[in-house]
Parts: structure tokens; sequence; C-alpha cells
């Protein structure tokens, strides 16, 4: 079992020492506090938002790379061959 305590601004907490955290009852949503980091672990949406942005940036920063790829073979190769097929 947990001690629990009830903050005068209506969080509910109490800390566990299987898990290292204090588990929070904080507006409605279960949360769990790192004392270590001096902040609560990311839930659920928060790691979803998170997820999300990661993705765009990996999105983005791939994007990049193949431009400057391509403007790399550019300078590599300023007067590419005429192309075969045109007459």
């Amino acid at each position: 079992p947990i001690d629990m305590t009830v903050e005068p601004d209506g969080v509910i907490w109490g800390y566990s020492e299987v898990l290292g955290l204090s588990l929070c009852w904080v507006e409605g949503r279960l949360r769990f506090w790192d004392r270590a980091q001096g902040m609560y672990l990311p839930d659920l949406p928060e790691s979803e938002a998170r997820a999300d942005a990661a993705e765009s940036r990996a999105v983005e920063a791939e994007s990049r790379a193949r431009i400057l790829e391509q403007e790399l073979r550019r300078r590599d190769n300023p007067h590419p061959p005429d192309d075969p097929a045109s007459p």
C-alpha cells in the first residue's frame, strides 16, 4: 500500500518505493512525479505529441537532406552530358 496525502490545492499523492516515483492525482489525471528530475513523466497525450513532433522533424530533415544531395550532385557535375533521348 502507498500512503496518500491530500494537499490544500486538491492534489492527491503518494510515494511508491517500488517505482521510485510519486503517484499524483492532478486535475483528474494520474501523473507520475520523478523526484530526481523534479518533473512529471510525460503522460500518453504528451508522449504522442512528442512523437508526432519528432516525426515531423524527421520528415523535414529528410527532405532537406534530399535537396542538399541534389545540390551537391549539381555542383560536382555542373555540365552533365546531353540527354541521349533528346534530338
